[in-house]
């Protein structure tokens, strides 16, 4: 997008300020977090692929700010949070904006595309720099099927009302894209982006990720993205001997890591002990060794699979002096979506 078009994008819903006092706006984005644990744990396991609004209404009929979504200045009772990933720490998020709104239940009424707009058309969209046509391309490229089909019912459902009522939603689902700053109308746009949900969801939708939680996560060929030290555990005991499918980084890195905090304490343990005494410990960590051996060598197959390689590519740490080096940038290295090809076919197609 170019800078003369950043500079003439307006807020659909106006102008908005806080009623209530700095230490309280400060404790929205913990409370918002905090009452949508499972939407951030959803969210973190697909690697935070774009920015996420919370909502949370503090006290119901109590105003938190005032604003101008419909140009006269009304009560505002609802609190947007927006949380994007962190630069430079893919593990973990930050908090882009906090902002008064009004909602009138048009979140729980259009949940799917409330999602969709609290992702791109929050009110610090613009400054993003992203098109309405990048919107799309990025969504695409980053949804799964189900989201996918789930947004275009909403729209679908929206496009069923009159015009007033349209613009009404979108007030309420606090979209600040204003259609009209591309010479164009809300029933236009909506009608443009269903047309593209309808004609391009089977064909560009991603396979889902695994998502905790979900029926069978535990063994579940695909990845769990942001995974958490329980989630990598779980995976790395239910999955011992299981090579097909893939691991993600996280996963990888915070198995591994706890095996290794394992090794280390047996040695300690073994070292601080006078000689005579050793042997128990030296025994245990040999037994360690030999019972992780098979799910360390799966799961190294596993994280080769989900960077798009086969898992034969670990024999390269037989290489002497550079073989480890190279399977370590290897197992550092984002995922890549050719990987999908290790899954199990069955689930291909979910």
């Amino acid at each position: 997008m170019t800078d003369d078009v950043m500079r003439r994008r307006t807020l659909r819903t106006g102008s908005a300020r806080f009623s209530v006092d700095a230490r309280t706006i400060r404790s929205y984005p913990d409370a918002a977090i905090s009452a949508a644990e499972a939407r951030i744990d959803a969210w973190s396991n697909r690697g935070m692929v774009r920015p996420l609004r919370l909502t949370l209404r503090p006290e119901r009929g109590a105003p938190v700010g005032y604003g101008t979504p419909f140009g006269e200045e009304v009560p505002l009772d609802t609190v947007r949070v927006v949380l994007a990933k962190r630069a430079g720490d893919p593990w973990r998020h930050s908090v882009v904006s906090v902002y008064p709104s009004l909602d009138g239940g048009m979140t729980e009424r259009f949940a799917a595309l409330d999602d969709f707009i609290g992702g791109y058309f929050h009110r610090d969209w613009a400054e993003v720099g992203m098109s309405p046509v990048d919107v799309m391309a990025h969504f695409f490229a980053n949804a799964r099927r189900g989201e996918i089909q789930a947004v275009a019912a909403d729209v679908r459902g929206l496009l069923e009302l009159d015009d007033e009522s349209i613009a009404a939603c979108l007030v309420g689902l606090d979209c600040n894209y204003d259609p009209a700053e591309d010479n164009s109308t809300d029933r236009s746009w909506l009608a443009w982006m269903l047309r593209q949900f309808e004609d391009r969801a089977e064909a560009v939708a991603p396979p889902e990720s695994a998502v905790v939680g979900s029926p069978g996560w535990q063994r579940a060929s695909r990845p769990i993205r942001g995974a958490g030290p329980r989630v990598a555990v779980v995976r790395f005991v239910t999955k011992y001997g299981v090579a097909e499918g893939r691991a993600s980084r996280s996963e990888f890195w915070w198995a591994r890591f706890l095996w290794g905090l394992v090794c280390v304490g047996l040695v300690i343990a073994a070292s601080a002990v006078p000689y005579e005494a050793r042997t128990p410990f030296m025994i245990a960590f040999f037994v360690w060794l030999a019972a992780t051996a098979i799910p360390n060598i799966t799961l190294q197959a596993r994280r080769l699979h989900d960077t798009g390689r086969s898992g034969w590519r670990m024999l390269v740490h037989l290489v002497p002096f550079v073989g480890p080096l190279i399977l370590l940038w290897l197992n550092v290295e984002d995922s890549d979506r050719s990987g999908a090809r290790f899954d199990r076919p069955d689930e291909l197609l979910r």
